[in-house]
């Protein structure tokens, strides 16, 4: 894969990052500041250089979420979004990191479609 271009790297403002940690693999409440830190490092690390994209562009955190469903309280929405935020408002100078959208707290509906 070819990394970016002049003319790419000129008009990219930031790289945007979607990721959601314990969602579709679980991860054990004790380690997941630590995953969210290997996730974030990673994609700095490894992912923006393979494109091409030097680590001084920011990373904004554009969607996170954890739905709430059956076996999934909101306790341990409130508890995950918590841990992610703080994780990553700790890695944010660090990693460029200079934009945070919205949590997403999804919940499952009775006819078992996400929202």
């Amino acid at each position: 894969m070819a990394g970016a271009d002049a003319r790419f790297l000129e008009s990219l403002d930031y790289v945007g990052l979607d990721f959601f940690p314990d969602v579709f693999r679980p991860i054990a409440a004790a380690q997941l500041a630590a995953a969210v830190t290997a996730v974030l490092i990673g994609f700095w690390r490894t992912d923006l250089p393979k494109a091409g994209i030097p680590d001084t562009v920011p990373i904004r955190i554009r969607e996170n979420g954890w739905p709430t469903g059956p076996d999934r309280p909101e306790q341990r929405q409130s508890a995950v979004l918590e841990t992610v935020v703080r994780t990553v408002a700790t890695l944010a100078a660090g990693l460029y990191i200079d934009g945070y959208g919205p949590p997403r707290p999804y919940c499952q509906l009775p006819d078992g479609a996400w929202r």
